[in-house]
């Protein structure tokens, strides 16, 4: 077996000290150019790799930040990650990706665990936990960014959900419609939608109407079967708002199953925009949200409050993310006798 180089090799090879070697590897302090030709030059003919571990006990840093992340089966999730990923990754950084299938129990552990590896920081998105859990957890322990999570404190990056959902239910009623449902999932952050949807009905004076509301998981098992028993009503919705594209999918398959046709007996409304939404046999309209932009967002500024000490420990920032409501094929606009 080939013996492994060390930094006492570079420094000899290159006749400086250790100390040289590290600066030169870590840019910590100016060096000559001379020396740094000599430590780079040794380095590539040794074939020297840094220690990681032993760089992160001089740096005080892992060059670790973990995310926190809801459910990789949607696919809104995977192009975040690409976003944050593509800002980390390229100032040295490594994600550990953490999946918690929508469980506190699972989020807990896996903050826990990452505060014990000690990670530089963690991007939170769609937490589970509650907002004073998850404060007692994280606050002035760690650097941290949400995403779509709500706690008393740090820097938060999402679309105004309220305004969104509100403009995907007015689109609706615009189109004719009065018997609006939505499906989807009303617990902290996105509750705003909910808020969204219902202040959308007050103001144009639609019946709000209970049955219509659909409290479900994100199983797609539980989606399709809360949609089956509201398309079974005597007096169904010809609308939906989904609180996302993925269950949006799941309630035009639902539909498609019962004989149901998009849009000419139902319309539905989704929210994301994620890549399959603009290739179903009947493409979803969709409210927009620039995803990867978003996880670029906050990998850049998770690298920016890790690298510069800026801390939002004491307040609580918002960055909206413009959005656009795009026009596709599963919305109709109701019949003129059909409106009386």
């Amino acid at each position: 077996m080939d013996k492994v180089s060390t930094i006492k090799d570079v420094a000899k090879l290159a006749n400086v000290s250790i100390s040289t070697v590290s600066r030169v590897l870590n840019g910590t302090t100016p060096v000559s150019k001379e020396s740094s030709d000599k430590v780079y030059k040794a380095v590539e003919v040794l074939d020297y790799k840094p220690n990681a571990m032993a760089r992160s006990l001089i740096s005080k840093k892992t060059m670790t930040i973990a995310v926190i992340i809801p459910n990789l089966s949607n696919l809104f999730f995977p192009e975040l990650l690409r976003g944050i990923s593509k800002a980390v990754e390229k100032e040295g950084y490594f994600l550990i990706i953490c999946n918690t299938d929508y469980s506190s129990e699972k989020e807990e552990k896996y903050i826990n665990q990452m505060l014990e590896r000690r990670v530089d920081g963690f991007i939170i998105v769609s937490s589970s936990i509650s907002n004073e859990k998850l404060t007692q957890m994280v606050k002035g322990k760690t650097s941290v960014v949400f995403v779509y999570s709500y706690a008393d404190f740090g820097y938060n990056i999402m679309e105004d959900g309220i305004k969104a959902t509100y403009d995907a239910t007015k689109y609706l009623i615009h189109m004719g419609h009065k018997k609006i449902a939505c499906v989807g999932w009303r617990f902290k952050g996105v509750n705003v939608r909910y808020m969204g949807f219902r202040k959308a009905l007050e103001e144009f004076n639609v019946d709000f109407r209970n049955e219509y509301v659909i409290d479900c998981g994100y199983s797609k098992e539980e989606i399709t079967n809360n949609t089956i028993k509201l398309l079974k009503m005597k007096d169904r919705p010809t609308g939906i708002v989904a609180f996302n594209d993925d269950t949006a999918i799941a309630i035009m398959m639902a539909a498609k199953n019962m004989g149901i046709n998009i849009p000419e007996e139902l319309s539905i409304i989704g929210y994301d925009n994620i890549s399959i939404s603009n290739i179903l046999l009947k493409p979803l309209t969709t409210i927009s949200v620039p995803i990867h932009k978003m996880g670029v967002d906050a990998g850049k500024k998770i690298i920016e409050i890790i690298d510069n000490g800026i801390s939002y420990s004491d307040t609580y920032r918002e960055k909206y993310i413009p959005y656009e409501l795009i026009e596709r094929e599963s919305v109709k606009a109701m019949d003129i006798d059909k409106l009386n």
